[in-house]
C-alpha cells in the first residue's frame, strides 16, 4: 500500500488496530481463498503449458489433497485468538469450531 493510498483508506485500516495482536494476526494470515489460489498458481506456473484443461485438472488433484489435509489442522495461534475474541465479545462469541490449546 503506497503512502497516498494508505492515507486515503486510513479510516478503514484504523479499526483493525483496535484488535489485540493475536486477533490481528489471525485476520491478516488466514485469507484461505487467497492462500489456496497462490498455492495452485505456483503448481501450474512451475509446470508450464498444458495440452488440455483435463491435464491441468489432473495435475492439481494431488496438491489439492495435500492442501486440504493441511487445512484440517488449525493454525497454532488460533486458540489465543479465540480467547481474545471471547474476552472482547463475551456472549456474542461462542465456542470456536476448532480445538483450542489450554489456557
Amino acid at each position: 500500500m503506497t503512502g497516498t493510498s494508505r492515507r486515503r483508506h486510513w479510516a478503514e485500516v484504523l479499526p483493525f488496530y483496535d484488535y489485540p495482536l493475536a486477533i490481528r494476526k489471525m485476520i491478516y494470515t488466514t485469507n484461505a481463498i487467497q492462500s489456496l489460489n497462490m498455492q495452485l498458481r505456483k503448481v501450474l506456473r512451475n509446470r508450464g503449458h498444458y495440452p488440455s484443461e483435463e491435464s491441468a485438472s489432473k495435475l492439481l488433484s494431488l496438491p489439492l489433497r495435500k492442501i486440504v489435509a493441511q487445512r484440517k489442522k488449525p493454525p497454532t495461534h488460533m486458540g489465543t485468538a479465540a480467547h481474545q475474541l471471547e474476552l472482547k465479545y463475551g456472549e456474542r462469541f461462542t465456542s470456536p469450531p476448532w480445538p483450542t490449546e489450554q489456557r
